[in-house]
């Protein structure tokens, strides 16, 4: 996903440095909302179409996608699952190169 790579790229230890924990936690939270939202959207679902799909609330899933949510990972995947995509999580060290290829 976007929004794990933009977080987590090569200057990532730069941008905890540079924000308080609070702001990146609330950027991480608005760009995951909005990279669910553009992969809804690119499906022609409807929030209340996804919210029957992944067995959530729509008014729950209309909370993450708009980033005022702290989705948990179980969340997360019954949401990308129900829109047919997959979650790739990579971590890596401080001062190591981030591989763009899950």
């Amino acid at each position: 996903m976007r929004a794990y790579k933009e977080i987590t790229s090569a200057r990532a230890h730069d941008l905890y440095n540079d924000y308080s924990p609070q702001e990146v936690k609330l950027h991480a939270r608005k760009t995951i909302g909005s990279d669910l939202k553009e992969m809804r959207e690119a499906r022609g679902l409807t929030v209340r179409e996804l919210a029957k799909l992944s067995g959530l609330q729509h008014s729950h899933i209309i909370r993450i996608e708009q980033g005022k949510y702290n989705v948990t990972l179980d969340t997360l995947s019954m949401i990308v699952n129900a829109l047919g995509g997959q979650i790739y999580l990579d971590f890596c060290d401080d001062g190591e190169e981030w591989d763009d290829e899950p």
